[in-house]
């Protein structure tokens, strides 16, 4: 991900994203291997007047998870966090992968 082109390529081939996609997955993966809260990730795409609305939340990260997950069905990248939020794994990270390993 090139956070200040704000592109992202997988298996060299661009991926559009639309801005706020963008920065959901930044957010996301700035803090690779930490959950990020539902509150967290509103609060600081949408904005502070946001927390709840995880709806949104649901469908920004289904989208995200159809373009850059090989099955978006079985994310190994945008991890759901239950009752928390999500977290970014990157699954050749072997660090990354201890830490989701020691979630569960």
């Amino acid at each position: 991900m090139d956070f200040e082109g704000y592109c992202l390529r997988k298996d060299g081939e661009l991926i559009h994203l639309t801005p706020t996609e963008f920065e959901l997955l930044a957010l996301l993966m700035r803090n690779q291997g930490a959950p990020v809260t539902h509150a967290k990730l509103l609060r600081a795409i949408w904005g502070p007047d946001y927390g709840t609305e995880l709806e949104y939340l649901r469908s920004y990260v289904r989208a995200l998870r159809k373009k850059i997950e090989d099955d978006a069905t079985r994310p190994k990248y945008i991890l759901t966090e239950p009752w928390v939020g999500y977290r970014f794994c990157d699954p050749t990270d072997p660090h990354s992968v201890a830490m989701e390993k020691e979630s569960l």
